[in-house]
């Protein structure tokens, strides 16, 4: 009887082993329809990720390119400054010259009106004297 204990609880073991068993084999294949699930996923983020480094090499490049830009923009205007202030004082010169130009000018105008004036009367008295003699 011993023998047939050993061998019913022998038998009973095996097929809680074999439910066990079979019980693990689902859960297997559940881990690994879930592994391949998060491959999946993994395998769409790499691509972003590649994705992403190339949209941030071309902005780099951007980001070079409008720098260099930015420095010839910065070199050109920082030369044409001066440039710009010292035809500035030229003009201001040149102005000023011609302003004193103008002053010279109208002083001999008023001058020369001065003098036609004065030459006009001179004739004037001149002529009135002229026919009071001829009178």
């Amino acid at each position: 009887m011993d023998n047939q204990i050993t061998k019913e609880m022998y038998t009973k073991d095996m097929l809680e082993i074999k439910t066990k068993l079979k019980e693990h084999d689902k859960d297997i294949k559940e881990i690994k329809e879930k592994l391949e699930e998060h491959s999946k996923d993994i395998k769409e983020i790499k691509k972003k990720l590649e994705e992403h480094d190339k949209d941030i090499k071309e902005l780099k490049e951007m980001i070079k390119s409008l720098q260099r830009t930015m420095l010839i923009i910065e070199d050109a205007v920082t030369n044409k400054i001066p440039a710009l202030f010292d035809g500035y004082a030229m003009h201001q010169e040149k102005q000023e010259e011609l302003e004193n130009k103008v002053e010279k000018i109208e002083e001999k105008v008023e001058t020369h009106s001065i003098r036609i004036t004065a030459l006009e009367a001179i004739s004037s008295n001149n002529k009135n004297r002229l026919s009071k003699i001829s009178s």
